[in-house]
C-alpha cells in the first residue's frame, strides 16, 4: 500500500490505520512529496502498488493530475485500486472520482481501520 498526501500527520494517521490493520506482511510506504512519487514510479526506484491511497487536494499537484502522469507510464498497473481521501467533498471532484475507470473510491479524511481492511480483502 502506498500513501501519498503532502501532510505529515495525515501521513502518521493514515500509516498507523494501515497498520492497525493487523494484516502480516502488509506494506506501506509513504511518500509528503507527490512529486517525489511520480519521479520515483518514473524512474522505476520503486515497484507499482496493488494499493494507491491519495490525497486531492495538494500544493504544485493534485491527486487527480498525479494519477493522470503515472497512468502515462508504459508499465502502469491497470489493476492498481486506487482510492482518493480528502477533507474536502467538493460535488465537482466527487463527480469526477465517480466518472474515472481508474479511481476506486472516496473516502472523507482518515480512512479507518476497518475501511482499510475491506479495501486491502477487494
Amino acid at each position: 500500500v502506498y500513501v501519498v498526501d503532502d501532510d505529515d500527520i495525515a501521513l502518521f494517521i493514515t500509516e498507523d490505520n494501515l497498520v492497525r490493520t493487523e494484516i502480516d506482511e502488509l506494506k506501506i510506504l509513504s511518500f509528503n512529496k507527490p512529486l517525489g512519487f511520480i519521479d520515483s514510479m518514473t524512474n522505476l526506484e520503486i515497484e507499482q502498488p496493488d494499493i494507491l491511497i491519495i490525497d486531492i487536494n495538494m500544493p504544485l499537484i493534485n491527486g487527480f493530475e498525479v494519477i493522470d502522469k503515472i497512468k502515462l507510464l508504459s508499465n502502469f498497473n491497470h489493476d492498481m485500486k486506487i482510492h482518493m481521501q480528502s477533507t474536502s467533498s467538493s460535488p465537482s471532484e466527487l463527480d469526477r472520482i465517480k466518472k474515472s475507470k481508474t479511481i476506486k473510491s472516496y473516502y472523507t479524511k482518515y480512512i479507518t481501520t476497518d475501511q482499510f481492511k475491506e479495501i486491502i480483502k477487494e
